[in-house]
Formats: C-alpha cells, sequence, structure tokens
C-alpha cells in the first residue's frame, strides 16, 4: 500500500488483476475461470450475484437464519425475483427438510440462496447436503461467504457450488473495499442464455 498506484487502465493493472484472480481461486479451491476481486462490499457482491444469475419473474429461495439472509431476501427481491423465504431461527442452522419442503412447492425454481457463516449471529450452517437437493431440483446455490471464506473451510469444486461471494475485510485479514466471487459452470451457463440485459450496469 505503500507503492504509487497503478491506475485501472494501465496494463500493470490487467496482470495484478490476474494475479489476484489466481490466488482467489486458490482461497476458494476452484478452477473458475469466473473468479474476481469487485470493487465493492460484500453487499456489492450480493446483489451482483442475484442481479446477473436472475431475470424479472424467476423464482427463488432464500434461506433465513439472521440479517444478512434478511439483506440476500430484500435484494432478489429488487433484482425482480419471486422470492420466498425459508426461515429458522436466528442463532439456529438453516434446517435441510424445511428446505426440501419449500422446493417442493415451488418447482421452477431458478436459484436457491444462503448464507454459510452468518454474520449476525456466528452460526454455520454446514453446505453439502443442501448442494445436493438444491442441484436435485435443477436450482442453482449461491452462497454468502462473507464471514467464512479464509476462516473456514470454502471448497467451490468439490462442494459444486454455483456462485460465491465474499469480502475482503473479515478472515481474509485484508484492506476493507473489495469483495471476491466466483462464478461456477452451470452460473455461467445461466448468465449467457439470459432473455434480459443485467439491470444494473456495474453488476455486469
Amino acid at each position: 500500500m505503500t507503492l504509487p498506484i497503478v491506475g485501472h487502465l494501465d496494463p500493470e493493472f490487467f496482470q495484478v488483476m490476474d494475479d489476484v484472480g489466481d490466488m482467489l481461486r486458490e482461497v476458494y479451491h476452484t478452477e473458475n475461470f469466473m473468479t474476481l476481486p469487485l470493487s465493492s462490499t460484500g453487499t456489492g457482491a450480493m446483489e451482483a450475484a442475484c442481479a446477473n444469475v436472475l431475470e424479472r419473474g424467476d423464482t427463488m429461495i432464500v434461506c433465513r437464519n439472521g440479517f444478512f439472509g434478511d439483506r440476500l431476501a430484500d435484494i432478489a427481491k429488487r433484482c425482480g425475483a419471486k422470492t420466498h423465504i425459508v426461515d429458522s431461527p436466528w442463532g439456529k442452522p438453516v434446517d435441510l427438510d424445511t428446505l426440501a419442503s419449500e422446493l417442493d412447492k415451488h418447482p421452477n425454481v431458478k436459484a436457491v440462496g444462503m448464507v454459510h457463516a452468518e454474520t449476525s449471529t456466528g452460526v454455520l450452517t454446514p453446505l453439502q447436503d443442501f448442494v445436493d437437493l438444491v442441484h436435485r431440483k435443477g436450482a442453482l446455490i449461491i452462497v454468502d461467504a462473507v464471514t467464512s471464506l479464509g476462516g473456514h473451510e470454502v471448497r467451490m469444486d468439490d462442494w459444486d457450488l454455483d456462485v460465491c461471494y465474499s469480502a475482503s475485510q473479515k478472515c481474509l485479514g485484508a484492506p476493507p473495499g473489495l469483495a471476491p466471487i466466483s462464478f461456477g459452470p452451470r452460473a455461467m451457463d445461466v448468465i449467457r442464455s439470459r432473455k434480459s440485459d443485467v439491470r444494473a450496469f456495474t453488476s455486469t
């Protein structure tokens, strides 16, 4: 941080971005090409995840067991999604059976969003069983790892996560202002087959 500032159009900056992307792939345990830091907070990455995957009228289920699950649901609604909430008590992990029941009610669900480690309570929800359930229903899983990445194991490829985002200032121990995000192959297929443009230009 003591070095001269490099402008975002400087050729050297592109090399820096490539290097950071490689390091983030190590942290995420992924080969996903679309793995990069956004110039935003974790909430900005949350919005980018929803804005790129969802189109107006899509159905999304959000698992809510704390403050940031609630924010994820709010952003999904702002993206025009028909948003359904699976509530679990604050301080408790998300309940797998409750999500399964909600998925049965919405066979056309496009994505399920959940918080890996809920910042507001510190509760960790194990992901692997949820991923299998969501994929059996043909939906994407969007994971908030703002608190967990760098502090708990997050294995995008082994766990088959579709979208995962975080923030630089928590367990990664870096200065605030960057939000690492990674899109897996399923998510990229959905983005490439969109029928409408992403509504927020800065989230594209």
